[in-house]
C-alpha cells in the first residue's frame, strides 16, 4: 500500500481544529494523493501564509464547491490519534519515493543513460528519503539534553581532543582536532607543501585508529603511498625514487609497507573527479567502510556536472557541496587549493584562494601555507608558516613549522610558536 486517503483526511482533519499541528509536525504537500486533499492543504497552507486562521470557515470560503467533503473533515479524526496519522503518512511518503526510484531507472535504463549518472541519482535521492524530517524549526529546549551530554562528554575528557588529531598539537590547540561536519580548506602556492601536510594529517588520523579517505586528483595511488612510505620509513623519498638507500633500510621500508597496508586508508585517485561522484563516493566509504575524515587534493581538480557555468561559479557550487556533504556524513572534510599567484612571495590572504570567494564564505576553517625559503645551506628544510586565517570555532594566529620535503615531513617549531 502506498496511499491511505482515510488518514490524509485525518490529518487534514487535525489541521483544521488546531493549526498548532502544523507547528508539531513538518507535513508537506506529499503526504497527500488524493486531488481534492491536495487542493485543500494547498489552502491551508496559502492562508497560514497570509497570517489567516486555517479553519473549516476560511477553507470553505476558498472552496465553496468542497463546503460538504470539508466539514466532514473534523468528524475523521480521533484526538490524541495525530501522530500515528502522521507517522503513517511519512513512511507511505517515503514508500512512493522509492517507486518513483524504481520507475525513473527503467526509464533512465530505456534511455542508455551512463551507469555512473544512474548511481548518483539513486544514492542522492535515498539519502533524501531517508532524511530526518524533523529538523528545521525546534523550541531551544530541544537542544539542551544533548548540549549538556556534550559538555558532560567534555569534562570526562579532561582536555583531551574531541575531534580527530591533526598531527599538529599547537593546530589541535586552535581547532580541537578536526570537528565533524566542518569543511576545512588549506591554501598554499605550488611548492608549500600542502599535499605533504594532508598526508601527514592523514597519517595522524590513521595511527589515532579512524578510517581516512583520501581523493586525490593529481597523483595516483602508488605515489601518494611512496609519500607516506618516505615519512613513516624516515628513508629520503628521492632515495626511494633512486633505488640509493642502505640496505639496513629495506627492512624499515618493508615494515612501513606493511604498516600501511593494515591501516583502515581508502584512496581514490580518479583524475578530473566529477563532484557527482566524489559525493557518491564518499557515500559509499562512509557507508562500507566507516571512514571518519576525507582529504580531497585538490580543488581547482575537481570537475563541476555544470560545464556551462562560468568557473568560478563552479567552483562555488563545488564548495557548497562539499559543505553540504560535510554536514549529511556528519564527518570532517579537509580541502586542499592553489593559492592565485599574487600570493607567490608573500604572506597569502584569504583573497588570494583560487577560482571563488565562495569557497572562503563556505569553510569553517580555512589555513594559508607560507613558504618562506630554506632555513639552511643544506636546501634540506623550508620555513613554513601555517596562518590559521579563518577559524569559526577558535582562535587565529600563525604556527611557525619546518618542512624537509625529502621526508615529506612537517614539524611545529615549537620554541617559535
Amino acid at each position: 500500500m502506498t496511499a491511505n486517503p482515510a488518514y490524509e483526511k485525518a490529518l487534514l482533519g487535525a489541521v483544521l481544529f488546531d493549526n498548532r499541528v502544523m507547528e508539531e509536525y513538518k507535513i508537506t504537500s506529499a503526504f497527500f494523493t488524493e486531488q481534492i486533499n491536495i487542493e485543500i492543504w494547498r489552502e491551508i497552507d496559502r492562508a497560514r501564509l497570509r497570517g489567516a486562521q486555517a479553519n473549516i470557515l476560511e477553507i470553505s470560503l476558498m472552496l465553496p464547491d468542497k463546503v460538504a467533503y470539508i466539514a466532514d473533515l473534523t468528524d475523521c479524526v480521533t484526538h490524541g490519534n495525530t501522530k500515528v496519522y502522521y507517522d503513517e503518512l511519512k513512511e507511505l511518503v517515503k514508500r512512493r519515493g522509492f517507486v518513483t526510484v524504481l520507475d525513473m531507472l527503467s526509464a533512465m535504463i530505456r534511455d542508455g543513460r551512463d551507469s555512473r549518472d544512474m548511481i548518483e541519482y539513486v544514492e542522492r535521492t535515498l539519502t533524501e528519503i531517508s532524511a530526518d524530517d524533523e529538523t528545521g524549526y525546534k523550541h531551544v529546549s530541544a537542544c539542551i539534553g544533548g548540549l549538556i551530554e556534550d559538555l558532560q562528554e567534555a569534562a570526562r575528557r579532561k582536555g583531551a581532543l574531541s575531534g580527530i588529531d591533526t598531527g599538529f598539537p599547537l593546530l589541535n590547540a586552535k581547532n580541537n582536532g578536526w570537528q565533524n561536519q566542518a569543511l576545512t580548506i588549506v591554501g598554499a602556492r605550488p611548492g608549500a607543501g600542502k599535499t605533504s601536510i594532508a598526508l601527514n594529517m592523514t597519517s595522524a588520523a590513521l595511527r589515532s585508529g579512524k578510517a581516512v579517505g583520501f581523493f586525490s586528483a593529481e597523483m595516483d595511488a602508488k605515489s601518494i603511498v611512496k609519500r607516506m612510505v618516505a615519512d613513516w620509513s624516515k628513508v629520503r623519498y628521492s632515495q626511494l625514487n633512486s633505488g640509493l638507500y642502505a640496505s639496513g633500510d629495506m627492512n624499515k621500508i618493508q615494515e612501513s609497507c606493511e604498516e600501511i597496508a593494515g591501516a583502515n586508508l581508502f584512496i581514490n585517485d580518479r583524475p578530473a573527479i566529477r563532484i557527482s561522484d566524489l559525493v557518491s563516493e564518499a557515500r559509499r566509504m562512509q557507508r562500507r567502510d566507516n571512514v571518519s575524515v576525507i582529504f580531497i587534493d585538490y580543488l581547482s581538480l575537481v570537475k563541476n556536472d555544470r560545464r556551462d557555468l562560468p568557473r568560478h561559479e563552479q567552483v562555488a557550487e563545488i564548495s557548497k557541496t562539499l559543505k553540504q556533504l560535510a554536514r549529511e556524513l556528519n564527518i570532517p572534510i579537509i580541502v586542499l587549493s592553489q593559492l592565485t599567484r599574487e600570493a607567490q612571495g608573500e604572506r597569502p590572504k584569504l583573497s588570494q584562494l583560487r577560482d571563488s570567494g565562495a569557497v572562503e564564505e563556505d569553510a569553517d576553517m580555512v589555513i594559508l601555507l607560507w613558504n618562506q625559503g630554506w632555513t639552511d645551506e643544506t636546501s634540506r628544510r623550508l620555513k613554513i608558516t601555517l596562518i590559521v586565517e579563518k577559524n569559526r570555532n577558535g582562535p587565529v594566529g600563525d604556527i611557525d613549522m619546518d618542512f624537509e620535503p625529502d621526508l615529506m615531513r612537517f614539524r611545529e617549531n615549537i620554541n617559535k610558536s
